[in-house]
């Protein structure tokens, strides 16, 4: 279990914890949410059966176990057998009380007073809060805030971004997943090269002769600059992924030979870089 990255969040019920919780799901974990307490044994002897093919856990754990006698118990067997973290998300009551107003959701206990419940809360979960590796403050925290703070702690050794760049035809339309676009129509045409014209970008020809002109090297500088400097503020702002399209007329030439040029630049940068031919074959035709 030495290679398992293991996280338990929990906390004040409306601090975050499913804002939490969606936060390692994002970050590829193998997520459940509202684990009852006596399952947690039984998760951890699964997961042993598995054989490793679970690399990355996170658990979240609401107020209602905590009622369980039996539940700190859990914990300290856990921490006996395998390395995790607990992270706790606290909270003021004032801001828990607009919170639960705002969404009029019921609080765990039931129905009593709100506030008493809260003191109730706080009371039970003071010994989880004092085994915490983390304890995070959400009052003031948007959940983008809480995403950072979250990557601030855990993730920081990890913070990399998955680029996804596919090359499309514009005569088939621009893919819907995009969140960047770019246009290489005026950069000059393969097509109109006989030797060329049912060739792709990724044929060493092809791409010679696309990056056989001053313009070509401008717009693949603009878009490695234009990357540069947005791939820090998406990680800032708690992004994993991020889809830059390209396209051409086809799909077939000088898209493709940009996409192959920006794995290239940014693969050595240590990116995460998947590259989407999309209509290579179409173009073909």
């Amino acid at each position: 279990m030495d290679n398992l990255e293991f996280y338990i969040i929990t906390g004040m019920s409306g601090a975050g914890k499913h804002q939490g919780v969606k936060f390692f799901e994002d970050n590829d974990f193998f997520c459940i949410d509202n684990l009852p307490a006596n399952l947690l044994r039984e998760f951890l002897d699964l997961y042993k059966k598995s054989k490793g093919e679970i690399k990355r856990l996170a658990f979240g754990i609401d107020a209602r176990s905590y009622l369980s006698e039996e539940f700190l118990e859990e914990l300290r067997y856990l921490r006996e057998r395998a390395n995790f973290k607990i992270i706790f998300l606290n909270c003021s009551d004032a801001v828990l009380l607009k919170r639960y107003g705002e969404t009029k959701r019921k609080h765990p206990f039931g129905d009593g007073i709100l506030s008493d419940n809260l003191v109730k809360e706080r009371g039970i979960l003071e010994p989880v809060k004092n085994m915490a590796d983390i304890v995070i403050d959400t009052s003031l925290l948007s959940v983008k805030e809480l995403g950072r703070r979250l990557r601030q702690e855990i993730m920081h050794d990890s913070a990399t971004l998955n680029l996804k760049v596919i090359s499309f035809g514009y005569k088939y339309g621009i893919p819907l997943e995009s969140d960047m676009i770019i246009d290489v129509r005026h950069i000059p045409n393969p097509f109109y090269q006989i030797d060329l014209k049912h060739r792709s970008g990724v044929e060493v020809d092809v791409s010679q002769y696309v990056f056989n002109h001053q313009s070509s090297h401008d717009m693949l500088k603009y878009i490695a600059d234009s990357l540069n400097f947005m791939v820090p503020n998406f990680l800032e702002e708690g992004r994993k992924s991020v889809t830059l399209s390209i396209g051409c007329t086809g799909g077939l030439h000088r898209s493709v030979a940009f996409t192959e040029k920006i794995k290239e630049i940014f693969k050595k940068d240590g990116v995460k870089v998947e590259v989407f031919h999309r209509d290579i074959r179409r173009g073909r035709k």
